[in-house]
């Protein structure tokens, strides 16, 4: 097991790629995580346990869907698995997002390189992570901003789900009525001074 610095955030702060906060004003302060290189070895359902596996320093526990556990009561579902991935393998640098250790950080891309996974609820259940821009909601993982984008969260029957944060149309913004058709259900969520729009659908 390799553990390095994960750079809490501090008061209003945001976790950055090298792992230090960067102020950001606004937000609600968060303790700072510890920053952990991938599982510990044991057989927790939950992050950071990566099962059987033991993540290498330049690694991290990925869990299936971004659910932070492969327990079904916390969203995740009986098929869904986690392994060690390479930091950086894949990851968004742009959106902002809550880490499994409750921290905020710039982008996915932060995350990993902190070996977090990141990991968020369902719409309308709080995100576990306090510090939430100022303008931004949650969309599973991601921290949206409302006045550019709406969330686009797609879930399955096994715990699967595909989440992203996706720009508005020209000339409408801000409410379920500007959001492209088909709509199976549009949801408004809670965020950091504003609310919200969730496209909410089954993958069929």
């Amino acid at each position: 097991k390799a553990e390095g610095d994960g750079g809490g955030a501090g008061a209003g702060g945001v976790a950055a790629a090298s792992g230090v906060g960067a102020a950001s004003s606004g937000g609600v302060g968060a303790s700072g995580g510890t920053g952990n290189g991938g599982g510990t070895g044991g057989e927790s359902p939950d992050w950071p346990s990566c099962g059987k596996e033991v993540c290498g320093a330049e690694e991290f526990c990925d869990f299936m869907y971004d659910f932070c556990s492969i327990r079904p009561d916390q969203g995740g579902g009986p098929d869904l698995s986690r392994s060690c991935k390479k930091r950086d393998s894949t990851c968004d640098s742009a959106t902002p997002v809550c880490g499994c250790d409750g921290v905020t950080y710039a982008s996915q891309c932060a995350a990993q390189q902190a070996g977090v996974d990141i990991g968020g609820p369902v719409p309308g259940e709080s995100s576990k992570c306090a510090v939430i821009l100022p303008g931004h909601f949650p969309c599973g993982p991601l921290f949206c901003d409302a006045s550019t984008s709406y969330c686009r969260y797609r879930y399955g029957d096994a715990g699967d789900r595909f989440v992203e944060c996706v720009d508005w149309p020209p000339n409408c913004a801000g409410t379920c009525a500007c959001v492209p058709k088909p709509v199976l259900q549009c949801l408004t969520v809670p965020g950091n001074g504003v609310t919200g729009v969730v496209d909410y659908s089954f993958m069929f």
